[in-house]
């Protein structure tokens, strides 16, 4: 079909491209679960948004094809530096959070060889191996590392664009995308090299004051849950052959299934976004989108990412999504999973859930009620929430409330 389709002009190849895709896409996975006390309905996503949408970018400079291409690797390193400043700026302009998954050497401002030659001695080191993406077949995993700073080799350190990003007004996440880009499935990686990378990565975001809790797997190869879980991260990217997902629990992990990746040149998005984002409202359920900072161009942003954008930003405005991280997204999963609402009088609740806060922070809940009347003040704790705002506000005669802390006393006044 490909090759029958290279003949024609590409609006037109294009075009029926995406006719074809949307015969079979999206594929719609969970669902979230019904979960009601008394009436009180806990949203599936915060503010009673009807779908969520997150975006995680593969943040690797030249570490993702050092094993495909040496020569290209280095290439992805120079493109990323050059578009990173352009992409940023448009993502915060937007005020749109993103999950970095940034590979943990590029937290590093600089590396030296031990005085035996070696990199990274402290680390197990893979051993050679090759799946259908790259091929390790000899030498040593740090080969190509160049053990040398971010002055003279910016394609393999970034803690100069990690510190720009943690300088945003907007709160985007730091995650994790292991510490050297190595395939962390159970086939390829022991549990030993598995735990190596990851603590390393934590101890380098510690020393920025970050706590690493999304993980995104190099090349998509999945597998050493446990040590993801040791090493306290509570989400993963996965990729399963759905498209569209209610995030469920595996492995003692969050998964938030990939949806849509971004800049493929043979893609309309125009067509193809919409066609996720709303089948998600539909389903109540996420949409993922991912993508590869190596990967745009100037036309690209300007053609693919702005657009995107504003798209997603108006159905925020219209409170049919909510934007958030992976981590944001996990906790609030995570506190609807066990919390519990009970109603005192006919204006008063107690909402109660059990999480570890460190574990997931900025944990919330929303949950609606049957109203009738405009929007009332909300008082939590005997402190006034947002009236009239995301927090407390009235919809197709329900009243929803967002709660942020784990045990709180809710209480209305009819204004």
């Amino acid at each position: 079909m490909n090759r029958a389709l290279a003949v024609l002009p590409k609006p037109l190849r294009t075009r029926l491209r995406e006719m074809a895709h949307g015969l079979l896409h999206p594929s719609i996975g969970a669902l979230p679960e019904l979960r009601t006390f008394d009436g009180a309905r806990l949203e599936p996503w915060k503010f009673g948004a009807r779908a969520a949408t997150c975006i995680s970018a593969d943040f690797e400079l030249a570490w993702a094809s050092q094993y495909v291409n040496l020569g290209l690797a280095r290439d992805e390193g120079r493109r990323t530096r050059k578009f990173f400043p352009e992409l940023l700026a448009a993502l915060n302009r937007n005020a749109i959070p993103v999950t970095w998954a940034v590979v943990g050497h590029l937290f590093l401002g600089e590396c030296r060889r031990d005085p035996m030659g070696r990199a990274h001695p402290e680390l197990p080191h893979p051993r050679p191996y090759r799946n259908w993406r790259w091929s390790f077949e000899r030498g040593d995993w740090y080969q190509y590392d160049p053990c040398s700073s971010v002055d003279a080799a910016p394609e393999w350190y970034a803690s100069d664009l990690v510190d720009r990003i943690l300088a945003s007004e907007v709160r985007h996440e730091i995650g994790s995308h292991s510490f050297s880009h190595t395939d962390l499935s159970d086939a390829n990686c022991p549990p030993e090299v598995a735990q190596g990378e990851l603590r390393r990565c934590q101890e380098e975001a510690s020393q920025k004051g970050i706590g690493l809790r999304s993980f995104v797997f190099p090349g998509n190869f999945e597998g050493n849950f446990a040590a993801l879980r040791e090493n306290g991260f509570i989400a993963y990217r996965g990729g399963d052959g759905v498209d569209l997902s209610y995030p469920e629990k595996a492995h003692g992990l969050w998964n938030i299934r990939e949806s849509l990746q971004l800049f493929d040149p043979e893609v309309d998005y125009s067509r193809r976004l919409p066609l996720y984002v709303e089948a998600a409202i539909r389903a109540q359920v996420a949409c993922h989108l991912s993508f590869h900072p190596s990967e745009p161009s100037a036309a690209t942003v300007s053609g693919v990412l702005l657009p995107a954008l504003a798209y997603l930003k108006s159905l925020e405005a219209r409170g049919d999504i909510w934007i958030a991280t992976m981590k944001e997204l996990a906790s609030y999963c995570e506190a609807r999973s066990s919390a519990l609402v009970r109603e005192v009088s006919p204006l008063d609740w107690i909402v109660k859930w059990g999480h570890d806060p460190d574990r997931y922070p900025r944990a919330a809940i929303t949950f609606s009620v049957p109203w009738a009347g405009s929007s009332p003040t909300c008082e939590v704790d005997d402190e006034e929430a947002a009236e009239r705002g995301q927090s407390c506000f009235v919809r197709s005669g329900r009243l929803y409330m967002t709660i942020t802390h784990p045990h709180s006393a809710l209480r209305v006044r009819r204004v």
